[in-house]
């Protein structure tokens, strides 16, 4: 008896032994599937740009179980943005998977032998694709590499040096490079890279895109160039013709973008498709122009021949000579004329001298010595430009001007005091505007050199534009700004200039997705313009413009078109094509780039 029940004692100690060892046996197998995620690492090379150049960079990333905290090696040093692209890809990572962020850390370690420095949000997409790796414990591809910021919901940002992280990916036999989606001209310099190697430059939007291809090969569709909606609407006939002469400039303008347009390659499918934008917007400028909207039309082309020629170029931004470019557009504006002013031809040689000072300024503002990465050069390239299409525009006004015959010869000194009055007004003004700032420099350097109607139009456009910001600031109703638009586009301009900006003016009022705003400045601009003029008239004695008889406004459609200085104008882009071109993607409308 005694010995059955030392035996049922055996049996149960047994029994809970048992129990214990399948516990416990249970809780290790519980935590390491609780912390099987949390065990992984990854590592690869991303593209950095390397003071003047390109290089790759390892990056190392290691989960292993904590209490959700991230931790970088303190060598390369890491600048703020950095850091938070990190927290970034971490935050993202921890949204996609099963696994709760709090139960593990974060370990990232940076090769330190490029550089001690290391910032910028370059490399969030591949500490996206990293931690995602070292999380889930997958592979990562060899053969492919990734740059791009990211955010916290995995959207894929734009990072500069695109063009230098290109070269040193295709130097490294890499096959594979993802990249955010490309502006204009990282088009035009990435086509370069894909003609002289085989690397396979593929554009991403998120970071889910990235991880399939780079952890499950999964392949990404190539995206499209997609242009911006420039249809124009339904706009009614503008009666310009009074500005034949001014139409003819337009369809110079046109031809000179042309021209550049036709020298683009279609040896690369991304830059035929550049091509072909360029091309759609030809033939939309050539539609305003047979509307009436001469100025819009002009405007356009003038934007758009700057940028086909940056496109033409600095195809190979490696061969790209900025200082010899600088040196032809100087030439270009010492072969100017500069030839005394007539009461037939004033309008038109004030235009030319305005033109010429934004040259001589846009140039000699750029610093273009140094190395630059590419797309820096292709940026100082498209502002150097600025200064080349306003020289050829300063040529064709003066050229268009001084065919006209006879005149009265004026004084211009007679000019000297108007303008300096409309200098001390401005200078009592608040300006804040940059573009307005800009505006006022170049008048007063003007009129420092005696040309003082150039002057006078460059500060009109400043207090024009100040006054009018003044009062749409102060409409109490959107009413009140509809009635004055009407008002200004109903009235007959009688300048040159005035007749020119009421043009683009109307056309913005009848744009669709315009902005009425911006149509308000440009018409009060217009009509600031019809009273610069009669003062101008005034001041050497010239009959008022409202004075002018039919028969005499009929004898020439020259003297009719050209009685008003001119003025630069703060282009209300009305979205020229890329950018923006340059951006591209960015489409806004504007007062900053002028004709």
């Amino acid at each position: 008896m005694a010995s059955l029940k030392i035996r049922n004692v055996q049996c149960a100690l047994y029994k809970a032994q048992v129990l214990h060892l399948m516990t416990v046996l249970f809780i290790l197998i519980f935590a390491n599937l609780s912390f099987a995620v949390c065990n992984g690492e990854a590592s690869h090379f991303i593209p950095a740009v390397v003071e003047e150049g390109g290089g790759l960079v390892g990056i190392h990333v290691k989960a292993v179980p904590g209490i959700g905290e991230v931790y970088i090696t303190t060598f390369p040093h890491t600048g703020v943005v950095t850091q938070q692209s990190i927290d970034n890809a971490v935050a993202y990572v921890f949204s996609k998977v099963n696994q709760p962020f709090s139960e593990c850390n974060i370990l990232v370690s940076i090769d330190g032998n490029i550089a001690e420095y290391v910032d910028g949000p370059s490399a969030g997409i591949a500490l996206s694709v990293l931690t995602y790796a070292a999380v889930e414990n997958q592979p990562i591809r060899n053969d492919a590499t990734v740059t791009g910021s990211v955010d916290k919901s995995g959207n894929v940002g734009r990072v500069g040096g695109l063009y230098e992280k290109a070269r040193a990916i295709s130097k490294d036999h890499i096959k594979y490079f993802l990249t955010p989606q490309h502006t204009l001209h990282e088009r035009v310099l990435l086509s370069h890279i894909k003609q002289i190697s085989n690397i396979e430059i593929i554009e991403i939007d998120n970071a889910d895109e990235a991880i399939d291809f780079m952890v499950f090969n999964k392949s990404i569709e190539k995206k499209l160039l997609v242009a911006p909606d420039r249809s124009l609407p339904n706009i009614p006939f503008y009666d310009s013709s009074d500005l034949q002469d001014f139409r003819n400039i337009t369809l110079d303008l046109i031809d000179l973008e042309n021209t550049e347009v036709n020298k683009i390659p279609e040896n690369d499918q991304d830059i035929k498709e550049i091509k072909d934008l360029f091309l759609n917007e030809i033939n939309r400028q050539q539609k305003l122009v047979e509307k009436g909207y001469t100025f819009s039309a002009a405007n356009d082309a003038f934007l758009d021949y700057i940028d086909a020629s940056t496109v033409v170029d600095v195809s190979n931004p490696d061969a790209v000579d900025l200082k010899k470019k600088y040196v032809s557009i100087k030439a270009c504006l010492d072969s100017l004329p500069n030839n005394k002013k007539t009461d037939n031809d004033f309008e038109w040689l004030i235009g030319s001298d305005l033109r010429k000072a934004w040259a001589v300024q846009k140039i000699d503002s750029l610093d273009i010595n140094g190395k630059q990465l590419a797309e820096e050069k292709y940026f100082l390239y498209n502002e150097l430009m600025y200064g080349d299409a306003w020289c050829k525009i300063s040529g064709l006004l003066a050229k268009n001007g001084l065919r006209l015959e006879g005149g009265k010869e004026i004084d211009e000194t007679a000019w000297k005091l108007i303008t300096q009055k409309k200098i001390l007004d401005a200078q009592k003004l608040n300006i804040t505007s940059e573009d307005l700032l800009n505006h006022f420099e170049t008048a007063k350097l003007l009129f420092n050199q005696g040309k003082y109607g150039a002057a006078a139009f460059d500060t009109t456009f400043v207090l024009s534009m100040y006054e009018s910001e003044k009062d749409l600031s102060s409409s109490s109703s959107s009413l009140l700004v509809t009635s004055n638009i009407n008002r200004l586009k109903n009235t007959k301009r009688l300048s040159l200039w005035g007749k020119i900006y009421q043009t683009q003016g109307v056309f913005l009022t009848e744009n669709g997705d315009s902005d009425q705003l911006s149509a308000y400045k440009l018409l009060k601009y217009a009509e600031d313009l019809d009273k610069l003029a009669d003062e101008l008239r005034g001041s050497v004695k010239l009959a008022p413009l409202n004075s002018m008889s039919a028969s005499d406004s009929s004898k020439s459609k020259d003297i009719n078109s050209f009685i008003q200085p001119s003025k630069k104008q703060e282009s209300q882009n009305i979205n020229c094509l890329p950018g923006y071109i340059f951006l591209f993607v960015i489409t806004i409308l504007h007062f900053k780039k002028q004709k």
